[in-house]
């Protein structure tokens, strides 16, 4: 069975650092991208992990392992420890959100919000050369130019409605102060 290099990637880090307004979101953001990566991290096994070291309070938004399994198997190997990403995430924005009303939508973005990307590159001997990890990068790296991304659907509908977010302009609002009319009755969004 031959070994291969497995890099693993969450984003989007730029928007964590763009959208932030305080110091605190700052922080906020790297902590939340801190524990997606620890729990991929504890998911592959720290024997198999090449960086970051458990050790560091703050764990940057990759990982390298090297993984001993049958190709036949890396491919759903791939998809297991982004679930469990994907899993934690939504653990994350369930325990913020708490005991108040789901807005319509949040669930959605919550599940389509993360870009995870990884890629398993052969190795030759027990330990990878420098060069079976610059391959292993520049496949990661051609794998995020293509930018897979999935059709946003509101009520079996194809396309985005309501409002945009003040922040990134990216995705609907979920929360917003509600818009009165005239007569200072609340209007309802057409989103609803």
């Amino acid at each position: 069975m031959k070994k291969h290099l497995f890099l693993f990637t969450i984003s989007p880090v730029q928007s964590f650092i763009a959208q932030a307004r305080k110091t605190q979101d700052l922080y906020a953001g790297s902590r939340i991208l801190s524990e997606l990566i620890k729990s991929a991290y504890n998911f592959v096994g720290e024997t198999n992990i090449i960086f970051p070291a458990k050790e560091s309070e703050s764990m940057s938004n990759r990982l390298l392992a090297v993984i001993d399994k049958p190709e036949n198997e890396l491919k759903q190997y791939g998809i297991k420890v982004e679930s469990v990403v994907r899993e934690k995430f939504k653990e994350i924005a369930n325990k913020i959100i708490g005991e108040t009303v789901k807005p319509i939508g949040f669930d959605e973005q919550i599940a389509n919000h993360l870009e995870i990307y990884w890629v398993f590159n052969k190795i030759a001997n027990e330990n990878y050369t420098i060069e079976e990890y610059k391959q292993t990068e520049k496949l990661l790296g051609a794998v995020k130019n293509a930018r897979i991304f999935k059709q946003i659907e509101y009520n079996g509908n194809i396309g985005e409605k309501g409002r945009k977010c003040s922040l990134d302009g990216e995705r609907n609002a979920l929360f917003f102060k509600p818009i009165q009319n005239e007569n200072g009755e609340l209007k309802k969004p057409s989103f609803l």
